[in-house]
């Protein structure tokens, strides 16, 4: 969905105002949408793109008990056991998260 609203969107509501690479004379309006642009944007852009998602990836501690992995609850939406009744299994993932240690939910 992200890369066809990345498509789309440009399409509609028109580009960014001035240059991608200003030491090659590139401005955001040269570069077509879709595949067209992995052989139009210059290798240092795709670098800095590469290097930003390394930082993001890598500038956190994402191991177990970690507040980087606080939001992981081990449920497995299409494969978990409590996907039987309710929607997806999720009254019974609220009632298992927010009962008291050792109450089992209904």
């Amino acid at each position: 969905m992200l890369a066809t609203m990345g498509y789309i969107t440009p399409e509609i509501t028109g580009k960014l105002p001035g240059y991608l690479s200003p030491s090659a004379g590139l401005k955001f309006a040269d570069i077509p949408n879709g595949l067209g642009a992995i052989s139009k944007v210059p290798a240092a852009g795709w670098a800095q793109i590469v290097a930003y998602g390394a930082f993001c990836e890598l500038s956190q501690d994402q191991s177990a008990g970690t507040a980087a992995a606080a939001g992981d609850f081990g449920f497995k939406v299409l494969t978990s056991s409590l996907a039987s009744g309710t929607l997806l299994g999720s009254r019974r993932m609220v009632a298992r998260l927010t009962s008291p240690a050792g109450a089992r939910p209904s």
